[in-house]
């Protein structure tokens, strides 16, 4: 129960230091920030809730509704913990500078208050990995791709020759929710004609 309470307070501690720092960000158009601030936090409850549920039942087969909004809302999380990593670098550098107005007796005003283009650079970074996550999410699981690669052994025995092995890597099977899909892949597989199949992982997400 305490990895949890300390999991839920970890999320808690993100939400909030990016929403002070972004809501000094959109000062003059507050009532908008604070209605799409307010659906994330929203969106990630449900996400939240959605995860434990599907723990809780052993985490078989989820559907596309489960993994959309699991996956929605860890890439919010991240986005948010990305632009608190900003918020509170900044913060540090704004209380030495602080520490240091205050021991030479002097204030430079423009200095303490939050930066504009340090926000816009948070608001860049967070938007950025909340496209690309959800582009992997919904998109990207299904590109398979195929490598080849030729490798050589001095003292390889001859009849290997021409040998050839297969390696699949990161199925995360637990994302996968289309089966036409899913295939795909494995026709791209069998048409290798591979001698041998070994899986390196991950297999599973959780």
């Amino acid at each position: 129960m305490l990895p949890v309470i300390i999991f839920l307070g970890f999320i808690l501690f993100i939400d909030l230091y990016s929403y002070f720092g972004l809501r000094a960000f959109f000062i003059e158009n507050k009532t908008i920030f604070n209605r799409i601030y307010l659906a994330s936090v929203v969106v990630g409850v449900i996400g939240l809730i959605t995860m434990f549920t599907m723990f809780a039942s052993g985490g078989g087969n989820q559907t596309m509704w489960q993994n959309g909004i699991v996956g929605l809302a860890f890439s919010i999380i991240v986005a948010k913990l990305l632009m608190t990593s900003f918020f509170l670098v900044e913060d540090i550098l704004r209380a030495f500078l602080w520490l240091f107005q205050s021991a030479a007796n002097f204030r430079v005003a423009e200095f303490i208050s939050r930066a504009y283009i340090w926000g816009l650079l948070a608001l860049i970074v967070g938007g950025f990995s909340l496209t690309l996550v959800n582009y992997g999410i919904w998109i990207g699981k299904y590109h398979y791709k195929v490598h080849h690669k030729t490798i050589y052994y001095d003292n390889l025995p001859d009849a290997f020759d021409g040998f050839k092995v297969a390696q699949l890597s990161d199925q995360h099977l637990g994302t996968f929710d289309r089966k036409s899909k899913v295939k795909k892949g494995l026709e791209l597989l069998q048409n290798e004609q591979p001698d041998l199949i070994v899986s390196t992982g991950d297999m599973v997400n959780n």
